[in-house]
């Protein structure tokens, strides 16, 4: 008796790609507030974003930031958007 597929859920790829994207922007704001040397407090209040929202951003928990507040964090951590978004320049530096 040959067993029928499931058919994959086009959301599920979706929430884990939003997941992985959380999660990968995440770790390079991190890496950059802490290579500045700033503290949440510092970045959020310059960003005008709250702290909690900054650390649930670093945290990757899901939450993918807004082109703007993206520019705004990169801009505030003395780096580029491209140092922060996944795929870029950042991740072809090896033994980062």
């Amino acid at each position: 008796m040959s067993r029928r597929r499931a058919k994959k859920n086009p959301f599920e790829t979706q929430i884990a790609g939003k997941r992985w994207l959380s999660e990968e922007i995440g770790k390079r704001l991190l890496k950059a507030r802490k290579q500045c040397g700033r503290s949440q407090e510092d970045v959020a209040h310059e960003t005008t974003i709250t702290r909690s929202h900054l650390a649930n951003l670093e945290a990757g928990n899901g939450f993918v930031p807004s082109l703007a507040t993206l520019y705004s964090l990169a801009a505030s951590l003395e780096a580029s958007a491209q140092d922060v978004l996944p795929g870029t320049r950042q991740s072809t530096h090896k033994g980062d």
